[in-house]
């Protein structure tokens, strides 16, 4: 329901926590595929614990310990 009102209402950022975490690989992978879509018109800004998720982000901020390393 989010993506769809993300994309209806032509929203200029999106921040999703955790959207692929209790999804199968292959949701994961049409999640990413709609989040890339997404992404085209909006600044998305995902936070994650799957490396797999977020791997073709145009920049990754890692925290480990609360410090960005």
């Amino acid at each position: 329901v989010l993506l769809a009102r993300a994309f209806l209402n032509n929203t200029p950022y999106v921040i999703f926590d955790e959207a692929t975490a209790y999804v199968d690989t292959k949701t994961e992978i049409k999640v990413k595929e709609t989040l890339s879509e997404l992404s085209k018109n909006a600044a998305v800004i995902i936070i994650a614990h799957r490396r797999s998720t977020v791997e073709n982000a145009e920049k990754t901020i890692r925290i480990e310990n609360g410090k960005i390393k």
